[in-house]
């Protein structure tokens, strides 16, 4: 049950034994406590849902304390309250070295379990805490060093952002191993002189306490590259801010874009000087693109007939659209056609995904002047 308290109350004489669990849960409802009368049977608890142990000191056979040191033995961190009659400086002194949560001492009313229960619940709550806490920072360290991207953390000392700590791809991306870049420079490290100017800007923006999210270009054990920056400040302020940069590198995709770009430039380019029509159509015939100079000659406009279906444009001539429709069938087209009193020569390429047609691509070159 999520929230309950799990306690072994531990003291040899029955009365205490068997008071303290309606007198503790009285006080808590979170509280499930469970009476033993030996430390041998406290023992065989632990293996349960306990999250406190609570003892007597004076016990036969094996007192508190070595009660205290075989439970930190095989939980070291689980609550541990000395609750006795027979206390002293001196014991308490042993228990707090051996590691006692706490240390109370019995008195002649049941309001002493008020002060107990109290006990009990802040030492669980702070152990649950703490180990939630010891849970999350593994699972972190888990994820900072096995993250794909490059992970740096850093500590602002003045205008510059000191290394902290970096991952293992960080390492690798770079070319500095853990000991080369803590306590160095991060612009130093990544950022080109010529894009100096631009590192200033994004710790301004990072010290007032932005979370940054742009496309920069960083020196790398292989030259430039480029990435996406995304920083994630943990303390922002004037003085003293620190948090991590994540560097994701899209050089790849930068540079595909890059030659997207240029493709689309030089067909532009062929298709506004040369005698030619660029189309393409989907596996409906409805076409998705119309481009070229030779469109003049046969009364289009570039992007016309783009949305309009192949076979009704086409409907009245029945070797265009055998063409078409060999072309969706999955088979490279050639052919001479004539429209509007020009001749081409024409085109068609299927397209593929997984092995299906899905469109058709083609151009018609104006072969007029040639004939």
């Amino acid at each position: 049950m999520d929230g309950v308290i799990g306690v072994v109350y531990v003291d040899d004489e029955p009365g205490f034994a068997d008071l303290a669990p309606e007198l503790l849960e009285g006080e808590r409802d979170r509280l499930s406590v469970e009476s033993v009368t030996s430390a041998d049977r406290a023992l065989d608890r632990l293996d349960g849902d306990v999250d406190c142990v609570v003892s007597d000191y004076d016990m036969p056979g094996t007192n508190g304390l070595e009660l205290l040191g075989m439970v930190r033995g095989a939980c070291p961190d689980l609550p541990f309250i000395l609750f006795t009659g027979k206390g002293s400086e001196e014991i308490a002194s042993e228990a707090i070295s051996a590691g006692v949560t706490n240390y109370l001492q019995k008195e002649g009313s049941t309001e002493q379990f008020a002060v107990l229960a109290n006990s009990i619940e802040n030492a669980v709550t702070k152990h649950r805490a703490v180990a939630a806490l010891e849970t999350e920072r593994d699972r972190f360290s888990v994820l900072f060093e096995n993250a794909p991207d490059a992970i740096a953390f850093y500590e602002f000392d003045g205008e510059e952002p000191i290394v902290r700590m970096v991952n293992p791809t960080f390492q690798e991306t770079f070319g500095y191993d853990s000991g080369a870049a803590v306590e160095e420079s991060l612009d130093e490290i990544v950022v080109p002189a010529a894009y100096a100017d631009e590192g200033r800007s994004i710790n301004r923006r990072v010290r007032s306490g932005d979370r940054v999210d742009t496309e920069v270009t960083r020196q790398t054990a292989d030259g430039l590259r480029e990435f996406r920056l995304r920083s994630v400040p943990i303390q922002p302020g004037e003085h003293g801010e620190r948090g991590y940069v994540i560097y994701h590198d899209i050089t790849e995709q930068t540079d595909r874009k890059r030659e997207l770009v240029e493709l689309e430039t030089a067909l532009e380019t062929l298709l506004s000087n040369v005698p030619v029509v660029f189309y393409a159509f989907d596996a409906d015939g409805v076409f998705t693109r119309s481009q070229g100079q030779a469109l003049e000659g046969i009364g289009f406009e570039p992007g016309e007939a783009v949305g309009e279906s192949v076979f009704d444009l086409y409907d009245h001539r029945p070797e265009i659209i055998e063409h078409c429709e060999r072309a969706l069938d999955g088979e490279r087209v050639n052919a001479t056609v004539e429209i509007g009193g020009r001749t081409f020569e024409a085109w068609y390429q299927p397209l593929r995904e997984d092995g299906e047609v899905v469109g058709v691509v083609g151009h018609k070159y104006d072969v007029t002047e040639y004939r």
